[in-house]
C-alpha cells in the first residue's frame, strides 16, 4: 500500500468509525484467494471493503486505535457475517505478501552430529563448543515491520509533548518472536562464515550441500601438512572441530569479536545429549580413543516425570512367570493395532483423556537420539498418538521402564572400530583391507524389512543401520510407503531407502575430505532381493515395482555400495523392524 493510499484510507476515517477487519482463511487454506472472495462477497451486498497489506497493517492499526475508532476483528465467516451488517468500513488483509517472506531456518541434522563426533574419534581432533547469547537480536530484516510501543517505553526519545499513541517502532534488527528471526540470524552467521579469513592464509568457510549447517575449511600449516576446521551449528549453539587446538581457539576469538558468545571449552552436552571423551589408545599416548552420547538424564527425568504410573505397571511385570519383561522395549511379537483403541464415547476413551499419552510420548521421541534400541517399539506407539488405548499407554511404559533398566547403555565411537567384528561376515569384510579398520572407510550399513506386518495397513517396515566407529550414526524404522507383493519386494524397497542415506553420509564425508575410496557395504539377509538389485530380477514378478525403487540399482551399478549377504540371525537392523526375543535383541544392540 502506497503513502497516497494510506493517506485516502486516513481521510475516509477522518471520523470514528465501526471498523471490522478480516483475516478469514478459506477452506482451501488460500488466505490471499479467501480474503478476495470475502471482498467480493462484501461489495456485493454494499459494504465498502479496503484492502490492506500486512507491511503496513501494524502502523495502520495503531493510527486507528489513537482515533478512537471502534474495531473488531472477524476469523471465522460467521463472525464476519455477523459483525460486518453494523460495520461502517471493512478491511481486508491481503496475504499474499506473507507467502514472500522467507521463515525457513536450517539446523544441522543429529545424524551429522554423530558422524563428526565418530569422525573426530577416529581422526584424533579437538572439539569445542560455543553458545550465542540473543542470537536473533543480530539479523537483519529484509521487511518493513512495525510494532506498538512496549509498556514502559511510551514516552522514550519521542519529541517533547508528544502523543506515545500516535507513534509506533520500525524494527531495524530481528526480534524474538517474529516468523523469520531464525531465518535472519542464519542469513547472519552463514555470511560471516563464508566471509571468513585470517592473516595466515585461511580463506571462507565453504558450506556443505548435504548439510546447509555444516561448514568445512582447510589450511596448509608451516610444514606443509593439511589442517581442517569443521563447524557445525544448531541455532545457537555452534560445535567446532578440528586437529589444531591454536587455530580453534583463534577462530573462538574472531566469533566473539563479532557476537556476544559464552565459550564452553570442550563439548560436554550437545542438545540434551552428554558426550563424554576417553583419551589413551595406549599405554603411552593420550590420542582420543573413544567418544560416548549419553541422555541417561533425560531418562531419569522421564522417569521422575511418570514414576507413579510406571511403579503401577511394573508389578504386571515381576508378578509374570518369565520375571522382570522389561529387558526389552516391547513383548516379543507384539503387534499393536487400531483394533486396541477404544470405542468413541467409551468409559476407556474418556479414561484416556486424562493420561498423557503424548507428554511420555514425546519424550521418549528425544532419546531416541542416542537410542536407536527403541526406535521400532515408539514407532509402533507414535501410530495411535489420536485415539490410544490402555494397551498403547501399557507400551509406552513398558518402553520407559526398558531405558530405566538400562539407561548405562550409551552409543560409543571407538578409534579402531571396537566391537564392530564381532560377526565373521563384518570380521571377512575388514580382512580384505586391514586399513579399514580404524578409518571412515569403515562405514557400512544393515538393512533389513518385515513383511506385510501392519496388521491394519499390512504395509511392510523398513528398518536401516549406518555404522562407522563401531556404532550407529545413523538409523530408521518405519512404515514403507505401499503395500509390498512379496518379501523380496519389502527388501528391495528397504535397500533403496538404505541407499539414500548412504549417499547422503558418502557426499557429507566426500564434503568435509573424507571421501571413501571403495563401495560401502550394505548388509542384506535376502538373496532374492539381491538378485533383483544386480540382475533385474524376473520382470513378471517385478514390473509392477515403482521406478523410485530401482534408485538402489543405480547406486550399485555406479560402485557407490555393494549389497553382502548375512544370515538372518546377524541382521542388526532386525531390531528395526520388529519386537524381538531378549536373546536375539541383545545380541543386535551389542553388536
Amino acid at each position: 500500500m502506497s503513502v497516497e493510499e494510506l493517506n485516502k484510507l486516513k481521510e475516509l476515517l477522518a471520523k470514528p468509525k465501526k471498523i471490522v477487519i478480516t483475516t478469514h482463511r478459506g477452506p482451501d487454506g488460500d488466505a490471499m484467494g479467501s480474503s478476495l472472495g470475502l471482498y467480493n462477497y462484501l461489495i456485493q451486498k454494499g459494504h465498502q471493503v479496503q484492502v490492506i497489506t500486512p507491511n503496513n497493517y501494524p502502523s495502520f492499526l495503531h493510527w486507528m486505535k489513537g482515533n478512537n475508532h471502534v474495531i473488531q476483528f472477524a476469523k471465522e465467516p460467521e463472525a464476519a457475517e455477523r459483525i460486518t451488517l453494523e460495520a461502517e468500513i471493512i478491511f481486508c488483509l491481503d496475504f499474499n505478501t506473507l507467502s514472500r517472506i522467507d521463515t525457513y531456518a536450517p539446523v544441522v541434522r543429529l545424524s551429522t552430529v554423530r558422524l563428526l563426533l565418530a569422525l573426530a574419534c577416529i581422526h584424533d581432533w579437538k572439539v569445542h563448543q560455543m553458545d550465542v547469547k540473543t542470537a536473533f537480536l543480530y539479523g537483519n530484516l529484509n521487511e518493513t515491520i512495525y510494532m506498538e510501543l512496549p509498556k514502559g517505553y511510551e514516552a522514550w526519545d519521542l519529541p517533547e509533548g508528544a502523543d506515545p499513541k500516535e507513534y509506533c517502532w520500525k524494527l531495524n534488527k530481528s526480534l524474538y518472536g517474529l516468523k523469520q528471526s531464525g531465518n535472519c540470524w542464519n542469513k547472519e552467521f552463514d555470511g560471516w562464515m563464508k566471509s571468513y579469513g585470517t592473516k595466515d592464509g585461511a580463506t571462507g568457510f565453504t558450506q556443505c550441500w548435504n548439510d546447509q549447517c555444516c561448514y568445512y575449511n582447510e589450511r596448509t600449516n608451516g610444514k606443509g601438512q593439511k589442517e581442517a576446521l569443521i563447524v557445525a551449528v544448531c541455532v545457537d549453539d555452534v560445535q567446532i572441530h578440528g586437529d589444531n587446538e591454536e587455530w580453534i581457539q583463534s577462530f573462538k576469538g574472531q566469533l566473539k569479536a563479532k557476537w556476544q558468545m559464552d565459550d564452553m571449552g570442550p563439548l560436554k552436552w550437545i542438545l540434551g545429549m552428554e558426550v563424554k571423551f576417553h583419551n589413551g589408545r595406549t599405554k603411552n599416548d593420550q590420542k582420543l580413543a573413544a567418544v560416548s552420547l549419553s541422555q541417561e538424564k533425560a531418562i531419569d527425568d522421564l522417569v521422575r516425570k511418570f514414576r507413579e504410573p510406571l511403579d503401577e505397571v511394573k508389578k504386571t511385570y515381576v508378578n509374570r512367570n518369565d520375571g522382570y519383561t522389561a529387558d526389552t522395549p516391547m513383548a516379543h511379537g507384539q503387534q499393536l493395532s487400531k483394533a486396541d483403541a477404544p470405542e468413541p464415547g467409551s468409559p476407556e476413551q474418556e479414561a484416556m483423556k486424562k493420561i498423557p499419552y503424548r507428554s511420555l510420548v514425546g519424550g521418549l521421541l528425544w532419546i531416541t537420539n542416542s537410542r536407536p534400541d527403541i526406535a521400532y517399539a515408539l514407532g509402533s506407539v507414535c501410530m495411535h498418538m489420536a485415539n490410544p488405548g490402555m494397551i498403547h499407554w501399557k507400551a509406552a511404559l513398558r518402553i520407559l521402564a526398558y531405558l530405566e533398566r538400562t539407561k548405562g547403555e550409551v552409543l560409543t565411537y571407538r578409534w579402531d572400530g571396537g566391537n564392530l567384528q564381532v560377526y565373521d561376515e563384518v570380521r571377512d569384510l575388514h580382512k580384505e583391507n586391514k586399513k579399514r579398520v580404524g578409518t571412515h572407510e569403515d562405514l557400512h550399513m544393515y538393512v533389513d524389512a518385515s513383511h506385510g506386518d501392519c496388521p491394519d495397513t499390512r504395509r511392510s517396515t523398513t528398518g536401516y543401520v549406518s555404522m562407522l566407529g563401531g556404532a550407529a550414526v545413523s538409523w530408521a524404522s518405519k512404515r514403507q510407503q505401499t503395500v509390498a507383493l512379496s518379501s523380496t519386494e519389502a527388501e528391495y524397497m528397504c535397500a533403496c531407502s538404505g541407499a539414500q542415506e548412504i549417499t547422503h553420509i558418502r557426499g557429507l564425508m566426500s564434503e568435509l575430505g573424507f571421501a571413501p575410496k571403495k563401495p560401502t557395504t550394505l548388509f542384506e539377509d535376502n538373496q532374492s532381493a539381491m538378485h533383483l538389485v544386480d540382475h533385474g530380477g524376473n520382470h513378471s514378478r517385478s514390473k509392477h515395482i515403482d521406478i523410485r525403487y530401482h534408485f538402489v540399482r543405480e547406486k550399485a551399478n555406479a560402485g557407490v555400495l555393494h549389497l553382502k549377504w548375512i544370515p538372518t540371525d546377524r541382521q542388526v537392523a532386525d531390531t528395526l523392524t520388529k519386537a524381538l526375543s531378549r536373546e536375539a535383541f541383545v545380541r543386535h544392540r551389542n553388536s
